[in-house]
């Protein structure tokens, strides 16, 4: 003989997926998670670039953006060449030009950190995921 059961607050259940549903793909979740997974890699960029007035290092930021439905965190700097084309003052720190050497800061803060922004991505969203009491 078949048993049958009711299973009481699955529209509740539901409901929270749901929300959950939208909170991770749409929401500020994914976008709080990149910003924390990123600032470890620009805080150490930060501590590694050259330093003459500081307008370099005040110059490294982060920006979490949406870009083809998914979220996107750039970590970059604004400083651009003066002309269309030219190379900007970060890529000569960088890379070095025919009378400097390099200076890389960029390249080695994102390999020194990038186990840490994981890290602190993983946790962000397991923080979230724990509000939603899962």
């Amino acid at each position: 003989m078949p048993s049958t059961f009711k299973i009481l607050g699955l529209a509740q259940f539901e409901a929270r997926l749901s929300l959950l549903e939208n909170e991770l793909t749409a929401g500020r979740t994914v976008h709080a998670a990149l910003g924390a997974a990123a600032l470890p890699i620009q805080n150490e960029w930060k501590r590694l670039a050259p330093w003459k007035s500081g307008n370099y290092r005040r110059s490294i930021h982060t920006v979490v953006t949406q870009e083809g439905g998914k979220p996107l965190a750039t970590i970059g700097t604004d400083i651009t060449g003066q002309k269309a084309g030219e190379v900007g003052y970060p890529e000569m720190l960088e890379y070095g030009t025919s009378k400097m050497y390099p200076r890389p800061s960029m390249r080695p803060a994102f390999d020194r950190k990038k186990d840490e922004a994981v890290e602190e991505f993983a946790a962000s969203i397991e923080a979230s995921l724990r509000s939603f009491g899962i």
